[in-house]
């Protein structure tokens, strides 16, 4: 069985999408197929890879319309696609992932530091699916914890676009610049964490108020730990990637992913790393 996954990002960039499509390969692997990672556009990226003859493609959804087209071309050729997030057009099946609740508990989570009436700032990320439901979640849970929030994480200029680390220093800065002090901070990723980690080292503010992130990477399990920040969510990438391989058993058209973990300094001694859960799996990349 020949298997493509779409990620949005190559190998390296970003732990997180490295743990989901480890997790990904090793379902893969158990069902006797091997995975590939194509990069590129996911239009052409997918009619690639239905020219070369795949049995069935995974797309990780960053638009809900992107790419109708070509995955209604793909299913009529007989090659079964997959998506992670549930897109608008018909795919054979797909990973929910409950980011809009994760949100909640990232504010709901920081508002316990805070208490109610805390003004607060948010961190948000690149205009995709999943980062903008988790963003809207966290507005939603700071609203009805009775926070204030200081920032429209919405705007370009509070936002990491690219979702990596050492991309949004200037974001951070002018964060700080517009909003600080604030009683706490939540910062939609992992990624983003490691520029605004660099900026409270330099200003002398590591650990001066309360910080919550998600993606439970193994630099923000070890800032928790130090007491840099309060906690991280590990929403269980590499379980979700095993997901994602079990839609080929063709048994459920719809499977959710976990709601996921907060380590804070009282639990975080019980974290299990990404690497420990899923394998060493090589990513092989096709252009």
């Amino acid at each position: 069985m020949k298997v493509d996954f779409l990620a949005f990002l190559p190998p390296g960039l970003h732990p997180g999408m490295d743990a989901l499509a480890r997790g990904l390969a090793a379902g893969v692997a158990e069902r006797g197929g091997e995975l590939r990672l194509r990069l590129g556009e996911q239009t052409e990226a997918v009619r690639a890879s239905v020219a070369e003859g795949v049995d069935a493609i995974f797309v990780f959804v960053t638009d809900p319309l992107v790419p109708a087209e070509a995955v209604a071309e793909a299913r009529s050729a007989g090659v079964r696609v997959y998506t992670f997030h549930r897109p608008c057009y018909e795919v054979s099946g797909s990973v929910l992932v409950p980011n809009f609740y994760q949100g909640v508990a990232l504010a709901t989570c920081l508002a316990k530091k805070v208490g109610i009436g805390g003004r607060i700032a948010i961190l948000g990320g690149p205009e995709i699916l999943d980062d903008e439901e988790l963003v809207s979640g966290c507005l939603d849970g700071a609203k009805r914890a009775g926070l204030e929030v200081l920032n429209d994480p919405f705007l370009r200029e509070y936002r990491n676009l690219e979702d990596v680390k050492g991309a949004s220093e200037q974001v951070v800065r002018r964060l700080m610049g517009d909003c600080f002090p604030f009683d706490g901070l939540v910062v939609f990723n992992d990624e983003t964490l490691h520029d605004v980690v660099a900026i409270l080292e330099e200003r002398g503010l590591l650990g001066a108020f309360p910080i919550v992130s998600r993606n439970g990477s193994a630099a923000a399990i070890e800032w928790v730990r130090k007491g840099w920040t309060t906690a991280t969510l590990d929403y269980g990438l590499p379980e979700i990637g095993r997901l994602g391989a079990s839609l080929l058993d063709g048994e459920e058209p719809l499977v959710m992913g976990p709601a996921g973990v907060l380590y804070d300094r009282a639990n975080v001694a019980e974290f299990v790393g990404w690497e420990r859960r899923v394998g060493d799996f090589e990513l092989k990349v096709v252009d």
